[in-house]
């Protein structure tokens, strides 16, 4: 084995607290876990070797021992504190508000109902009749013991807490009960996005803990799909507009429906189709941090595609066959 101390990276007759100092620092740089795969084998070599040049330090009597006070420390460092002393907060609620584009345009207020969760009476939170989780022994995790390094973690039969429910409760669902439908105002900004969500904190579900704060409730915006716009994003709108061969040889003017109204839009001649026209402005609002948090206005874009008619009649028919047999006099002309 190397100098512990040049292992540690610390002058020869260091003191403890210098000597734990760099050991905490190095056991963070070199853990497998905090490092990419490709590195894995030779951060797992540094981190074993880190470990036994500290227990040569720290115990120079018992250097060979694979858990002591010292590395239960740095454990609880780094993975956080015992489980068990751990305050447990409520559960949050999620729910959905469904809105249209032109709600993202104005803005608007939504109702939004809820049902929260009450502490069971019967059990008073605790799912039923308590007792020693078999998987820890109530210690409330687990050590694994590898090849090159010895890992501590939660435990899985009872999340750290050391214990388990043995009867269940005939009264509640995992110590709750379905409280009375509730009900929250919620004012939707304009510019607001597909899928944010917006917190209200402290009225998610009780916590069981006496000392845990409730959970949150967050409102996920839901913009639903249009029958005349797409969404680009960047507030920038989409509309698909038909017009006929002639309107795209000849070029024409039609109306164009926006969020605010229809719009008169010239199309020049020799359009081709899949073209895109742009309005400025005319699209939805969106929030800009390089403006100050001023609101503008993106873009509506116009498409344009070529319209088929849907049958020929006789008429119809021989206005084409004319005009097919003039674009293959025309080929034949230009060679």
């Amino acid at each position: 084995m190397r100098d512990p101390y040049e292992v540690l990276e610390v002058p020869r007759g260091a003191d403890k607290e210098t000597i734990k100092k760099a050991y905490r620092k190095l056991a963070r740089k070199w853990h497998p876990d905090m490092n990419p795969p490709e590195k894995q084998q030779e951060a797992s070599e540094k981190f074993k070797e880190i470990n036994a040049a500290f227990e040569s330090l720290e115990n120079p009597k018992n250097s060979g021992r694979p858990f002591g006070s010292p590395i239960d420390d740095f454990f609880s460092s780094f993975f956080g504190k015992d489980p068990r002393q751990q305050v447990l907060n409520g559960e949050d609620i999620i729910v959905e508000c469904r809105i249209q584009l032109e709600d993202v345009l104005h803005g608007g207020t939504r109702d939004i109902k809820f049902f929260r969760g009450n502490i069971c009476a019967s059990c008073n939170g605790t799912g039923g009749t308590e007792g020693v989780c078999t998987h820890c022994n109530g210690s409330g995790s687990k050590i694994i013991h590898g090849s090159s390094m010895t890992v501590k973690s939660v435990c899985h039969g009872c999340g750290g807490t050391g214990k388990t429910i043995i009867n269940k409760c005939e009264h509640c669902e995992d110590g709750f009960v379905l409280g009375r439908e509730e009900s929250v105002s919620f004012e939707i900004p304009k510019g607001v996005e597909n899928g944010m969500r917006f917190a209200y904190r402290g009225l998610g579900h009780p916590s069981k803990n006496s000392m845990g704060m409730p959970g949150n409730l967050f409102v996920c915006v839901i913009v639903e799909n249009h029958d005349k716009f797409d969404l680009l994003g960047e507030g920038s709108l989409l509309h698909k507009i038909s017009v006929s061969y002639t309107q795209i040889v000849l070029g024409t003017e039609i109306d164009v429906p926006t969020l605010e109204g229809s719009v008169s839009v010239k199309i020049p001649e020799f359009t081709y189709p899949g073209q895109k026209f742009r309005l400025k402005e005319l699209g939805l609002p969106r929030f800009s941090n390089r403006t100050g948090g001023i609101y503008t206005r993106g873009d509506q874009l116009v498409e344009i595609q070529l319209r088929m008619p849907e049958k020929l009649d006789d008429k119809y028919r021989k206005v084409i066959d004319e005009l097919a047999q003039l674009e293959a006099e025309q080929r034949s002309t230009n060679g």
